[in-house]
Parts: structure tokens; C-alpha cells; sequence
């Protein structure tokens, strides 16, 4: 439960299958955050998919399913409607079965025992495994959901990265010119300050910075920066871009820069 007191009354009733990207766990920084996680959820009902296979495969279709589609490993399922989790085969496993000289028909004959995480399982707690393993195979209701990658963390993390170095940048540039220009204002008082209280300082000091520019647009400028740290920290919608709200942080960055 995210809100609610010790001695609230809780009603427990079933529940149809739901989307996981419905799932209440969505705000908090979890496997459910990368698409890969989930890919098997979009269509229950598909007789194929790309990076799937069953022990009865044979090595053939696999290895050229990994080729095509350019995968390290295929996930095993028992049967490819059902999805339930029974192994992995990968380059390496085959690669293996290669030096001692056997000769695999069926991907049941080199995969290997895989067990599944949770798709709404922290997302930190899972870079060990994936560091380890190269992935981690992520189910949903007992049933596959997807995989998650080393690529596919290191592309959430600069996701999550840039908008964070960006912000960064910008309250440091922020700070210094406060410094530079607010002779009234204590340096201790500017260096504790967050972006709201920065925001703050530069509304009611505007008189002294000299700058030809509107006091309201540049006020929103600053805002809309701190819009962008509040979407990034408390890890809202994952779905929204924020390329284009970066980018005006980066050039209010660069406005800054200039001020000596």
C-alpha cells in the first residue's frame, strides 16, 4: 500500500489480469520501466515471438532466430500461448555443447535452468544479476513478461542520467551568478538553496542582476527547469519525452554561462 493508515479497512476482491503498465508499482523505479521487460505482455495471444522458443526448437531455428534478431540468449517457454518459464539457451550454452563435441537437435538439448524475476521487482537490486548473467529473464503472474539486458540498463540509466547531469548544471550556474550578483543575500543562504528557493531569490532580486530581459518569462524559464528535476527525481511518467525540456535547460545553462 502507497498511502493509507494502520487501522484503515482493506476489501479484498479478485481482480481480472490488468496491464502491467497499469500496475501501482509504475512510480517507483522498477524492471516494469523498460520496455524489454514486458514485451510478451503486448499480444497473449501471438504464436511467435521474436526471442522466444520452446525445448522442442531445433538448434537450427534457434541459432538463426538469435542471428536475425541479433540476441545473446532466446528464453524457453513450455509452450508458446501458456509462457510459463522453463529455461534459457544462449551462444554460449551452444558454444559449449560445440567443444565437447556433441551434436544438439533441440533446444531442449543444451538449455539451461533460468529463474525468473518479478516485472515489478527493483530495478537496482537487479543490476547484479544482469551484470552477472548478461540478463535476467522477468515474468508477470507466473507467466514470461520479457527480459532485461546490460544494453537495456545502460539505456535507462542515461534516460534517467542526462536530465539529472542536466539539472545539475544548471542550479550550479544558478548559484554562482546568485553569488556573483545578490550582494544582499548570504552565500550560505544561496548555497543551501534548491531550485525553489532559487527561483525565489531571482524573483525578488531581479533589480540587481541589469538584465534587459522579462523578470516573468525568465521566472518560467527557471520554473519550467525545475519541473524537469521533479519529473526526473520522483521518476514520473516513464513514457513522457524530455528531450526537448532538457534542451531548455541546457540553454538556460548556457545563458548563465556567460555572466561575469
Amino acid at each position: 500500500f502507497d498511502v493509507g493508515s494502520l487501522n484503515m479497512t482493506v476489501t479484498i476482491q479478485a481482480a481480472a489480469v490488468t496491464s502491467p503498465r497499469n500496475d501501482p508499482a509504475d512510480h517507483l523505479l522498477t524492471l516494469a520501466r523498460i520496455r524489454a521487460a514486458s514485451f510478451a505482455l503486448a499480444d497473449r495471444e501471438a504464436t511467435f515471438l521474436p526471442g522466444v522458443v520452446e525445448p522442442q526448437t531445433s538448434i537450427d531455428e534457434a541459432t538463426t532466430m538469435m542471428l536475425r534478431y541479433d540476441y545473446s540468449q532466446l528464453l524457453v517457454v513450455d509452450d508458446i500461448t501458456k509462457r510459463g518459464l522453463v529455461g534459457v539457451v544462449s551462444w554460449k550454452s551452444y558454444g559449449a555443447a560445440k567443444l565437447r563435441r556433441e551434436n544438439p537437435q533441440l533446444v531442449a538439448d543444451i538449455m539451461q535452468p533460468v529463474t525468473g524475476v518479478d516485472l515489478h521487482s527493483d530495478l537496482f537490486s537487479n543490476i547484479g544479476p544482469v551484470v552477472r548473467y548478461d540478463f535476467v529473464a522477468v515474468t508477470y503472474q507466473g507467466s514470461l513478461a520479457g527480459i532485461v539486458t546490460a544494453t537495456d540498463l545502460t539505456e535507462q540509466f542515461e534516460d534517467l542520467a542526462v536530465p539529472f547531469l542536466a539539472v545539475g548544471r544548471c542550479e550550479r550556474e544558478l548559484k554562482r551568478v546568485a553569488r556573483l550578483k545578490f550582494s544582499n543575500v548570504d552565500e550560505s543562504t544561496i548555497e543551501k538553496a534548491m531550485l525553489g528557493k532559487l527561483q525565489q531569490l531571482y524573483r525578488s532580486n531581479w533589480e540587481q542582476l541589469g538584465w534587459e530581459l522579462s523578470r516573468d518569462a525568465f521566472d518560467d524559464w527557471v520554473d519550467a527547469t525545475r519541473n524537469v528535476r521533479n519529473k526526473v527525481a520522483h521518476f514520473e511518467d516513464e513514457d513522457e519525452d524530455l528531450k526537448l525540456d532538457v534542451r531548455g535547460v541546457h540553454r538556460l545553462t548556457a545563458w548563465l554561462r556567460g555572466i561575469n
